[in-house]
């Protein structure tokens, strides 16, 4: 079994992927590397993301 990672191993990580998100993303202001049509910091809080995410009904 491998042993347990620490938090602040937990907390490294976590700071890098959403790094690379951040820096990935095309929709923001200004676009940064483009590979990914997202904006983690729009004025929903990630809405365009969960837009795009959830499936589109009307009840």
């Amino acid at each position: 079994m491998s042993p347990r990672l620490s938090p602040a191993h937990l907390d490294e990580i976590l700071a890098l992927q959403l790094t690379v998100a951040w820096a990935s993303e095309a929709a923001g202001e200004p676009p940064r590397l483009g590979w990914w049509r997202s904006d983690l910091v729009d004025p929903e809080a990630g809405g365009d993301l969960f837009v795009r995410l959830l499936p589109r009904t009307t009840a």
